[in-house]
């Protein structure tokens, strides 16, 4: 069984290989950036060659795995049972939630209410104009005149999403106190641990970092840090990059509500999914060789605040610096988008890429590329091992690209604008496959959050963790495709 998988690895790197040089040929050769409105395949999702399609590449990500361990130099046994009833947990959580659309249906309208509520305060504080995205027009402009209309002003990031964020990190801390998340995350360890066979510290960080960000779940594992094996950090930090907080999901599922039918409810999934697709994944890049000190331990999460009130108040802090880093984030790096696109597109341009099109006089001028067409070749064959049409790929990949390389709230936030200007943008499979692959923090600026959250809590595993990193990321990145992949054998 294991001279048989060891031979996988090889296979299923050519096979990437073989995507990748196709699609880039393939895309130089037609245009799948954007034309121009298309016209979504109707019909119900997930033919049979599509579902096929969808576990090939559940395959070829899993022997990529395997494969990076032994590039390393592991020769550790093949954890069989970890990565058995990890498969068998992605497959099982999402057969329940997806062949019980009420779940999909009830998380959707939980998830609304939260945004209402969030809009109330938003509402005290700037006023239900902004809040709503609409102003009454009277005749004379004030109150006194008589009523004309509603004036759309349209949708303010600022006053909608930021204190979203603020109010869920709020929310979560309560719960977290009050032990309602706390016992759902010490069930679903206790769950992965006694099936999957792994240490007490990486389980109990990979279920929090369901709800909860990449550096507020090592918080619950503190005491571990400094002992835990490097296999353990590896768990640990790929946990953080296949996963996203609570705060942001929430985000994401206002952006896709209008294109994604219950979209806060597959976001949800794909947190759940990804979970023990972290241990399947960091196991095989780096298989466990000592002995874990919380090996077989079954601990539970300690309370930080004093009472309701300071998790209240804790919660608010964090959610406040993180939805100002959001906003700094969206400035600056929206900028600097701008920037590298002007002169990606005038470099490319001049040496006689992209778009072409001819002056009065005759000259030919090319366009050149944007990031967004750049990384389409790149992620294209990626996203088709996902299970999406090869049509989408290349916007699906520009989605990728722009989640691995920035961010994935950037992603999103690209996702949305792409569908409001052609609600065909992307096919009902596409789409939610697309949902799925972007769910996870896995970019390079967050191997530099990791490192500093984590090492602040042990100090002596800075240079272990800072070699884990990029490889931790690669996994994130690996374990989060797989969510999708289970996803589109599913559908």
């Amino acid at each position: 069984m294991v001279a048989t998988l060891r031979r996988i690895p090889s296979i299923g790197l050519a096979l990437l290989l073989v995507l990748i040089l196709s699609g880039a040929a393939g895309a130089a050769e037609r245009d799948f950036f954007l034309p121009g409105p298309t016209t979504a395949p109707n019909g119900t999702l997930g033919a049979p060659a599509q579902r096929a399609q969808s576990l090939l590449g559940l395959i070829v990500f899993t022997s990529i795995a395997f494969a990076i361990g032994r590039l390393r130099g592991s020769r550790a046994q093949l954890p069989l049972r970890t990565i058995v009833w990890g498969f068998i947990l992605q497959f099982a959580f999402g057969a329940i939630v997806l062949f019980a659309p009420a779940i999909l249906e009830n998380v959707q309208r939980a998830i609304q209410k939260l945004l209402e509520y969030s809009d109330a305060g938003a509402t005290m504080l700037f006023g239900p104009n902004l809040v709503t995205g609409a102003a009454r027009v009277t005749s004379d402009g004030k109150d006194t005149g008589s009523f004309v209309g509603i004036a759309q002003i349209g949708f303010v990031f600022a006053v909608k999403v930021l204190p979203t964020i603020m109010f869920i990190s709020m929310l979560t801390a309560v719960l977290y106190h009050l032990g309602i998340l706390t016992w759902i995350v010490h069930g679903l360890a206790w769950l992965m641990q006694k099936t999957m066979r792994t240490s007490g510290a990486e389980t109990l960080s990979t279920a929090a970092n369901i709800f909860v960000g990449q550096t507020e779940a090592p918080l619950i594992i503190r005491p571990f840090l400094a002992t835990a094996t490097n296999s353990e950090l590896m768990a640990i930090m790929v946990g953080g990059f296949a996963n996203i907080a609570t705060g942001v999901l929430v985000v994401y599922a206002e952006f896709l509500k209008d294109f994604i039918p219950n979209a806060g409810g597959h976001l949800a999934l794909a947190c759940f999914i990804s979970a023990p697709a972290t241990l399947v994944v960091a196991k095989l890049m780096m298989p466990e060789t000592a002995k874990p000190a919380t090996a077989g331990v079954d601990f539970k999460v300690e309370r930080v605040d004093a009472n309701i009130f300071d998790a209240a108040t804790r919660g608010t802090s964090e959610g406040l610096a993180l939805a100002l880093n959001v906003g700094a984030m969206l400035i600056t790096f929206t900028a600097l988008v701008a920037l590298v696109n002007a002169v990606f597109g005038g470099v490319t341009g001049f040496i006689g890429l992209g778009p072409a099109t001819t002056t009065a006089t005759g000259q030919v001028i090319h366009q050149g590329l944007t990031l967004e067409q750049f990384f389409g070749w790149v992620f294209a064959p990626v996203a088709w091992l996902t299970g999406i049409e090869w049509q989408y790929c290349t916007r699906v990949g520009a989605l990728m690209g722009i989640k691995t390389v920035l961010n994935e709230f950037l992603a999103y936030l690209k996702m949305n604008e792409w569908y409001r200007a052609d609600p065909n943008f992307l096919s009902p499979r596409a789409g939610l496959l697309a949902t799925y692959a972007l769910c996870g923090f896995a970019n390079f600026a967050s191997i530099g959050i990791q490192i500093g959250g984590i090492s602040v809590l042990a100090p002596n595993r800075r240079s272990d963790l800072s070699r884990i990193g990029l490889l931790a990321m690669i996994g994130g990145t690996i374990a989060t495709l797989m969510g999708a992949c289970v996803v589109g054998i599913l559908v």
